[in-house]
């Protein structure tokens, strides 16, 4: 989330290359995945141009606003509160929200607020009332976790092993509420339409196993297998990947120095210091802001428990910082830049750096100061824009390592 996040990236993989992180003909897969399909792993660099199309740069839309390309099939969010408010064909006047926070994840508070306001129709899918919901014409309940079937789909490739869960409802859901596929399979039939998933369309009112299983048709171990074998979590050891031989005569190699990151590496090495940063500014900046995450929640997730909300969303600094300033742990400060101003409270941590400030994002309101920072948090959003410093592939806005003030409130 820092400046040049591409580079970075890059830069990892390129010191992975250099130190021979990468498939070798014979390797066993640690996880080839329970619910992948039966496809090779080749020992080789994969060209660009053989890559199916949602991962070529370039490659289909683009977003209206700081020309902006489609990465991964997902377009930019840091230009959906432009694609909202710019006039002209392609503007987007109506938005579902299917478990999101636009309201206190994008950066820009301000503007998102804004842009969600003036939408003509805004849709939430959700378990909570969040900041998000408040703001929409409709709110349909979802069913939590614990109220529906499901399977470790998203983390298949994620485990160290061939892992996987099935889980069946633990408590009855509510009378209104609903599984969030069945939002746009219902809105799909209705517009005389249907959506097709990689195992055939959605028709009729299908049961979420079989709708599981149109998501992953061509699993390694069969879904039904899955549902019957790992209602408590199962390893599945019989699965077993080893790495092909490249193809023949494929000549492709890692390219260490694509086309712009020598110039990208020649802004950085070129950036001013700290002291010209703030040479001629009447108010310096004393720290850097950089983003956390929390052990209790995830992103905005987890934020609706209290048992989970201990001591919100502190501003981290070490405990030389809060001397030099004279504020107590526990105290409340004041962090600003030119986009504006929160309000936090302080915590000295010794396992960060001086000059530098900790805090989580995604928490807080969508009404500014309001309230007691304490218990819910502030957002870091207020201090954020996603049109100034952004990477110029992803739109990735500088959202950590952002110079601020800070002084006692």
């Amino acid at each position: 989330m820092a400046p040049h996040s591409c580079l970075t990236e890059h830069l990892i993989t390129s010191l992975n290359s250099i130190c021979g992180r990468w498939n070798r003909e014979g390797d066993r897969v640690p996880n080839p995945g329970v619910l992948q399909p039966d496809w090779p792993r080749l020992a080789q660099a994969i060209p660009p141009d053989m890559l199916p199309e949602l991962f070529q740069l370039g490659e289909g839309p683009k977003s209206r606003v700081r020309d902006l390309q489609r990465v991964c099939d997902e377009m930019p969010s840091c230009t959906l509160a432009d694609e909202i408010l710019t006039p002209g064909e392609g503007q987007v006047r109506a938005l579902i929200t299917v478990g999101g926070n636009p309201a206190v994840a994008l950066p820009d508070q301000n503007r998102t607020l804004r842009a969600l306001n003036d939408l003509e129709l805004g849709v939430c899918v959700d378990i909570a009332m969040t900041p998000t919901a408040r703001r929409a014409d409709y709110v349909l309940p979802a069913k939590h976790h614990l109220e529906r079937e499901d399977v470790t789909e998203f983390m298949d490739m994620f485990f160290e092993v061939p892992y996987a869960f099935y889980t069946q409802p633990v408590v009855e859901a509510g009378a209104e509420v609903i599984d969030d596929w069945e939002v746009f399979a219902g809105l799909a039939a209705r517009m005389g339409d249907t959506i097709e998933l990689d195992g055939g369309a959605i028709e009729g009112t299908p049961s979420k196993f079989e709708v599981l299983e149109l998501i992953r048709p061509d699993t390694r171990i069969p879904m039904e297998r899955v549902r019957d074998e790992a209602a408590e979590g199962k390893i599945f050891d019989e699965l077993e990947l080893f790495v092909d031989p490249p193809m023949e005569d494929l000549e492709a190699r890692l390219e260490l120095s694509p086309p712009g990151i020598g110039d990208e590496l020649a802004e950085v090495r070129n950036e001013p210091t700290w002291s010209e940063v703030n040479e001629g500014r009447e108010q310096p900046f004393t720290h850097q802001m950089i983003c956390s995450r929390l052990r209790n929640v995830a992103n905005s997730v987890g934020q609706t428990q209290p048992n989970l909300r201990q001591d919100a969303n502190r501003a981290r600094l070490h405990p030389a910082d809060l001397a030099a300033l004279g504020i107590e742990d526990g105290g409340r400060i004041r962090i600003a830049n030119e986009q504006g101003s929160i309000e936090a409270i302080a915590s000295g941590s010794e396992d960060l750096r001086a000059g530098v400030v900790s805090i989580a994002h995604c928490w807080g309101e969508d009404d500014g100061d309001a309230g007691d920072v304490a218990t819910r948090g502030v957002n870091t959003n207020r201090l954020l824009r996603c049109d100034l410093e952004f990477d110029a592939i992803t739109g990735q806005p500088t959202m950590s390592a952002v110079p601020v003030t800070i002084s006692p409130a």
